[in-house]
Order: C-alpha cells, then sequence, then structure tokens
C-alpha cells in the first residue's frame, strides 16, 4: 500500500513540474478545487474555468491548457463532463483520496484553508467594529493575504459576514500603515532621546569642566587678592605709624635731628611699600579683569563687554593675558579678507558692480584684477608708467585705467576684467586722464587737466568726439539720450 501511495505521489510531483513556468497557476487551480473542513475532512469544490480564470487573474485560455496537463492520458487527475473544454465546463478533482495521498496538493490544500480562515477573521474584526488589529495577528495576516493571492474572487468562497473584499483589504492596510506609523514614530523618539542623551552627556561635562576651572582659577584669584590687600593693609599701618612717629618727632625735632630724618626715611619706604602694593592689586584685578574677558568671549555671542574687559585689563596693568584678551576679542571684531599683493605703493582702487572683483593701479607699472574674497589674481595688466585710475564697466565684464608712460604724458585703455585682454587702447595729453564710461557701458568717457575732452568706444578705442576745453579741467558728460558729449570746465585743478 505505501508503495503504491509513494508511485502516485511521486508521478503527481512530475506532472506538476513538467508545467515548468505554470507551475504556481496549477497549484492555484487545485486550492481552489480542494477544501479542508474543520475536522480535517478533505472536500472537492468544482469550479467553472471561469471561476477559475478570475480567481488565478489569467484568461480562460491559459486554463484550459493548464487544465488539459492533467487530463492527459495516463495522468486524469483533473476531469470535466464536457470533452473540449468551454469558459463554463466544469473542473473537478477526479478523486477525494488524490488530496490525502500527493503530499504536495494536501500542503496546499492546508495553505488555502489557513488562508481563508485569515479572511474570515478579518470580517470577524470589521463586523463587530475594530479599527484595527496589530501584532502578531496583524503579520500573520499580512502573510497569509501574501501566500494566498488574495482578489476579489477569490474571497467570494470565504466570505460570510457579507463584508465588502474592498473593507477588508482597506482595514488590513491601514492596520499595516498604522504599525508602520508606530514604528517610524518610535525608531524617531529613540532617536531624539539618542541624541538628547549625547548632548546632555557632553554639555554637562563642558558645564562640569568649565565650572570647576572657573572656581580653580576664581579661588587662586581670590587667593592673590587677599594677600595684595593683607600687604596694603600692612603698608597703610606702617605709613599711618610713621607718621605719628614723625608728628612726635616734629614735636620734638630739639631732640634729635638723626631720628627726624630716620623718620623720613621710614615714610619714604613707606610710601615705596604702599605703592608696590597698589601696583600688585593692579595686576590682579588686571588679570582677572582678562579671565573674565576670555570666559565671556567663549560664552556670549557679543564681542563688546569682553572687549572693553580686556581695555580695562590692559589700562591697568601690562600683562600677557590682559594683552591676550584684547586680542582675543579684537579678532573677533574685524579680519582681513584677502592681501592683494603688488611691487609698488597703489595708487587706484575700484570694486566691481557685483562687488566679487577688485581692480588696482599701483606705481610698479602694471594694473591687476584679483577676486575680493580670495585675493586670486585673474587679470595682470602691463603699462610703461604708473597707473593712477581704474573704473569698471557698468557689467563689470570691462576694466579702464590710466597711466603716465615715459613721457609723462596719459595713456587710457579698456581691458578684459578676466583675462586681462586689451580691448582698446588711446593717447592723452599731459596732465593726465581720468578714465570713466558712460551710462550702457557701450563707450568711454575721459578727463585730463589740460582741458580736453574726449568720447570713444570701449572695445575698439576709436574717438567718435574730441572737444577742447580751458586748463583747469573738462568733467565729461553723456547728455540723456548718450548721443552726446556736455563738459564743465573746473575753475582749478
Amino acid at each position: 500500500m505505501g508503495g503504491w501511495e509513494d508511485a502516485l505521489n511521486s508521478h503527481a510531483d512530475k506532472v506538476w513540474k513538467d508545467l515548468a513556468d505554470r507551475q504556481e497557476l496549477g497549484k492555484r487551480i487545485f486550492q481552489r478545487l480542494t477544501e479542508k473542513r474543520q475536522a480535517g475532512r478533505e472536500v472537492r469544490r468544482p469550479a467553472t474555468v471561469f471561476e477559475l480564470a478570475r480567481v488565478a487573474a489569467v484568461t480562460p485560455d491559459v486554463i484550459k491548457k493548464v487544465v488539459e496537463h492533467f487530463r492527459e492520458e495516463g495522468c486524469n487527475f483533473l476531469t470535466s463532463p464536457d470533452e473540449r473544454l468551454t469558459d463554463n465546463s466544469v473542473i473537478d478533482i477526479s478523486h477525494e483520496s488524490l488530496i490525502r495521498r500527493w503530499k504536495a496538493l494536501n500542503d496546499w490544500a492546508t495553505e488555502e484553508a489557513d488562508s481563508g480562515e485569515w479572511y474570515r477573521r478579518l470580517e470577524d474584526r470589521i463586523a463587530i467594529g475594530a479599527a484595527f488589529i496589530a501584532d502578531p495577528e496583524l503579520e500573520s495576516a499580512l502573510q497569509a493575504r501574501e501566500k494566498g493571492r488574495w482578489n476579489e474572487a477569490w474571497a467570494t468562497r470565504y466570505t460570510a459576514a457579507k463584508v465588502p473584499y474592498t473593507d477588508v483589504v482597506r482595514f488590513l492596510d491601514s492596520s499595516e500603515q498604522r504599525r508602520s506609523d508606530e514604528l517610524a514614530r518610535a525608531r524617531r523618539n529613540q532617536i531624539v532621546v539618542a541624541m538628547a542623551a549625547l548632548v546632555f552627556a557632553g554639555l554637562s561635562a563642558f558645564a562640569g569642566y568649565s565650572y570647576f576651572s572657573a572656581r580653580k582659577a576664581q579661588a587662586q584669584a581670590l587667593e592673590s587678592y587677599r594677600s595684595a590687600l593683607e600687604r596694603q593693609v600692612e603698608a597703610l599701618e606702617q605709613r599711618a605709624k610713621t607718621e605719628r612717629a614723625l608728628k612726635d618727632l616734629q614735636r620734638e625735632s630739639a631732640r634729635s635731628e638723626t631720628a627726624l630724618a630716620e623718620a623720613k626715611t621710614q615714610r619714604t619706604l613707606a610710601d615705596r611699600n604702599a605703592r608696590e602694593a597698589s601696583e600688585e592689586a593692579n595686576v590682579v584685578i588686571g588679570r582677572q579683569l582678562a579671565f573674565d574677558s576670555e570666559r565671556l568671549r567663549n560664552t556670549v555671542l557679543c564681542v563688546t563687554v569682553p572687549t572693553l574687559l580686556g581695555v580695562e585689563s590692559a589700562r591697568r596693568v601690562d600683562t600677557v593675558q590682559g594683552y591676550e584678551a584684547l586680542w582675543a576679542a579684537e579678532q573677533r571684531m574685524a579680519r582681513q579678507v584677502a592681501r592683494l599683493a603688488h611691487q609698488g605703493p597703489v595708487d587706484a582702487v575700484a570694486f566691481s558692480p557685483d562687488g566679487t572683483l577688485v581692480a588696482t593701479g599701483s606705481g610698479d607699472k602694471s594694473a591687476r584684477v584679483f577676486e575680493a574674497r580670495t585675493g586670486h589674481e585673474v587679470a595682470r595688466l602691463k603699462h610703461d608708467g604708473l597707473v593712477y585710475a581704474v573704473a569698471f564697466s557698468p557689467d563689470g565684464t570691462l576694466v579702464a585705467t590710466g597711466s603716465l608712460d615715459k613721457t609723462s604724458a596719459s595713456v587710457c585703455g579698456a581691458h578684459r576684467a578676466r583675462g586681462g585682454a586689451t580691448d582698446a587702447r588711446w593717447p592723452g595729453v599731459r596732465g593726465g586722464i581720468q578714465p570713466g564710461w558712460d551710462a550702457g557701458g557701450h563707450g568711454f568717457r575721459g578727463q585730463n587737466r589740460a582741458g580736453v575732452c574726449g568720447a570713444n568706444g570701449s572695445r575698439s578705442g576709436a574717438a567718435r568726439a574730441r572737444g577742447p576745453g580751458a586748463y583747469g579741467g573738462v568733467q565729461p558728460e553723456r547728455d540723456a539720450p548718450g548721443d552726446g558729449l556736455l563738459g564743465q570746465k573746473c575753475t582749478s585743478v
């Protein structure tokens, strides 16, 4: 008997594995055609080809091919009264014993029964008004849905409370979402608590260190201050005694001139001791002020109070601590952003309209363009003489320069702000030219001490117009449309 059952089981497994990529579909069909009741009894549940197609979510033609595979001669695991299958043909298992003797089918039937049982449980929860289910029931229901591949056609077999399938799915999804939200909230809370604990521990350690350091420094300062006060009191007492002695000696000056001289000496010594004591007190106070300045500089954002404490410390006494506190406060007030280097004195400086570039003119016969924030040199404009004026065009792409050549005559030029390529160059006359731009940045205007005005193209250097003026200087301007050149004589230069 056992050998026959093993042979049946092996034969059924082989037929099922011959389905290749449709093995899961075959499993789905047999699960629909079998049922395990609570007493453990296996029964058949015939179904039409159309019903099987809806449960498996495939077309009826695909179901027919799988059924025919199990109806072949020598197999006959599935039967139908119709020789030629149609969508309405009823499909059934050939015998209930197949469910018991084919181990894989028995396992499939058990799995299907568990999946259906979980579906009924969810219906029951909805029927009694439950809002959600939680773990471990939720996790088991989700696994049952995944293994059973639930759909609306499949659910009609197990529905008992007349709860729509969409409500069951929505109930299960909302329960899963609630669990996800709770897990996310728990993780966030754990992160917040961990970060808060780390921050608190760090702050506690820093606060403890700062507190004990401050207490130690304060105790040392108080001890020094107390010692200085004691010495000052002693000096004052000594001075008072000396003064009293001096008065006695003055009243008894006739006794001895030597005693009077000794009293004066003692008074001088007392004055010196008093000054030394006062200076020591100032040293202690100055160091305390420097300490307070350093402490406040590390704990407050405002630099005014630490700076004033540093100034007062330096005013009272020359100490390293005082000057360090004053220097540290000064460092927070301002700092050098970049260093723009030349080999000669710098005679002209101009920022580009957007503030990103700086042009400089120098006595080293060059004009240079730097990046304002980094000091990086982006262009070097060489000249034959001192560069006394620089100006950016309104769009910041060109730089105009004024230079003196070897005969002290002025020369102007227009150059690229980045790269330094010269777009235009034109001579002036003795006395120097002050370069400038018209409002649109398309033309160049110049003024010189000899009273000659010129209007030139910014990219070609071609003279558009030239007008004489009187000695004393002419201030060139554009008229409102930019079509004409206006000049105003200066009375003196």
